[in-house]
């Protein structure tokens, strides 16, 4: 009883670590027109634009000082748009791994977008190689003594 109760105190900080990771990654915005990376410096959370409207951009940074309210909650940051420059007060709220919603705040009005996942692409298997044998090039092949 006392190893399992051991295993699971040390299990449980593997735990909490994978949690805090939950945000960041690469992520494409509502319109699918740009790739977001989402990364941790510190206490806080910044974002930059990797790609927008087909062509790669610089490291022109998007959500500045998120901070961490719970595990699924980022909040007290902003939330720069990347084509009209407005920058709003801004919160992230995970809806499962691989969606969160962005809720920005402008005045009285709010904006809510939800954002995907950027995930790996398969690769693809390779394929098959067929040899086609005829009975010559089988009788050529064989060792004689």
């Amino acid at each position: 009883m006392i190893k399992y109760i051991l295993g699971l105190l040390l299990f449980l900080p593997l735990l909490s670590a994978m949690a805090q990771d939950r945000f960041t990654g690469n992520w494409y915005n509502a319109e699918d027109n740009q790739i977001i990376e989402i990364y941790p410096q510190g206490n806080t959370y910044y974002a930059r634009i990797k790609w927008a409207n087909n062509h790669l951009v610089g490291e022109e940074l998007v959500l500045i000082q998120m901070k961490r309210k719970s595990d699924s909650v980022l909040y007290g940051g902003t939330y720069q748009d990347y084509e009209s420059k407005v920058e709003n007060e801004a919160r992230i709220k995970l809806v499962d791994a691989n969606t969160f919603r962005l809720r920005t705040f402008d005045g009285f009005f709010d904006k809510v977008s939800i954002w995907r996942r950027l995930l790996p692409k398969p690769t693809p298997m390779p394929a098959l190689q067929t040899v086609s044998l005829t009975t010559s090039t089988v009788v050529k092949n064989i060792p004689t003594k």
